[in-house]
């Protein structure tokens, strides 16, 4: 590298923080919607190569509030009714 006080080759040099590299963690997208769009993207990829693994995928239903809690699978009896959410 050349000397930077060589005044031929100084204004090639970028100007920075007097030779210290920047603050922070680098920016890795440009946006929000960039972001969202590639972790959406990534997550995609994902369950298609572990449904091409063999991986089932199981969804979560969620019940309403004002609707009781029933199962035909297990006894929620143990289960106080403040927690029955």
């Amino acid at each position: 590298m050349k000397d930077p006080n060589d005044q031929a080759t100084a204004d090639m040099l970028v100007p920075t923080r007097e030779g210290k590299r920047p603050v922070g963690r680098p920016v890795r997208y440009a946006s929000d919607e960039e972001r969202k769009a590639a972790r959406a993207h990534a997550a995609r990829e994902r369950r298609a190569r572990e449904k091409a693994e063999g991986f089932v995928e199981v969804r979560r239903l969620v019940k309403r509030r004002d609707l009781p809690l029933n199962s035909d699978v297990i006894d929620l009896s143990a289960i106080p009714e403040h927690r029955r959410r």
